[in-house]
């Protein structure tokens, strides 16, 4: 049994959608992140965390390294490594998904973090430098989509799933939402 440990809202959810999509037999446990509770299931304090309690007995992150895991053990269609190329093609969405577009949303969230001052011009600033660099990003995911049903040709997997989930985080923080996204918008659509 998969055991994921996840917050509302957060990325997790794409671990959830997959665990959904392949039958997994899983429990979800809702955690406090950063609270000392979930630092004693998972020391990085990262969500989602994750325990296979079949196979593995330590504490399990990283969303792609998960998705692909989930995958691999339920169904393998999701991640479609037949070859080097595919196995390159999968890997590259899921680094952009998580190092460039997932990462572009921090500082539009948590501007304090990012700065020592704490007067609201401050704070503002960040957080419109955030939402140019977040809508740099999603334009990059527009333009993987372009002419593809999903990220990698006409296959749904793992990546599209976590673009589904960090792309509509955009919705509350671009003022057009993802009106100017119509590819992406299509892949919401289907997932």
């Amino acid at each position: 049994m998969i055991k994921l440990y996840y917050a509302p809202f957060s990325c997790s959810m794409a671990i959830h959608i997959v665990l959904e999509l392949v039958w997994a037999d899983y429990e979800a446990i809702k955690v406090k992140p950063w609270s000392d509770e979930y630092k004693q299931i998972a020391p990085k304090w990262s969500v989602p965390a994750m325990i296979d309690t079949e196979n593995t007995l330590w504490v399990m992150t990283q969303i792609p390294a998960l998705l692909k895991y989930i995958a691999k053990k339920y169904n393998p269609e999701m991640i479609w490594e037949n070859t080097l190329e595919w196995e390159y093609i999968l890997n590259n969405a899921l680094a952009f998904i998580n190092s460039d577009l997932h990462t572009s949303f921090n500082s539009a969230y948590w501007a304090a973090k990012f700065t020592t001052k704490t007067d609201e011009d401050s704070l503002n600033s960040i957080k419109e430098a955030a939402q140019k660099r977040i809508e740099r990003q999603i334009w990059f995911l527009e333009e993987m989509l372009q002419w593809k049903e999903y990220l990698i040709w006409n296959k749904l997997t793992v990546a599209d799933i976590y673009a589904f989930v960090v792309s509509n985080w955009a919705n509350s923080i671009l003022p057009n939402k993802l009106n100017n996204f119509p590819n992406i918008l299509k892949l919401h659509e289907k997932i």
